[in-house]
């Protein structure tokens, strides 16, 4: 599973699998919101193999998505100061 943050507010779930699958088959994608409508800079991806996650990590991380300079990290947990039970997650599970 990798972290990514520093996300741009108009990041979808939809957007992010688009961002990750040149690497490899994204298996799930996840965006953080705090309520439906509240955005989080942060989200999750998991790849079909470790191999995958590696080169989409290679590749992506510090890379500017909208004038954000995103961190790829293979960290599972959200950044410091953030409590699990403060962030909703959306899963996609792409066909």
């Amino acid at each position: 599973m990798l972290f990514i943050d520093g996300l741009p507010a108009e990041m979808s779930n939809t957007r992010l699998i688009a961002l990750f699958s040149p690497f490899g088959s994204v298996v799930v994608s996840t965006v953080a919101r705090r309520a439906a409508t509240e955005y989080l800079p942060f989200g999750f991806v998991s790849m079909q193999s470790e191999a995958e996650a590696k080169n989409a990590q290679a590749h992506l991380n510090g890379c500017v998505i909208d004038g954000n300079p995103i961190r790829v990290d293979s960290r599972i947990s959200p950044p410091f100061g953030w409590s699990k039970k403060q962030v909703v997650l959306q899963e996609v599970f792409p066909a």
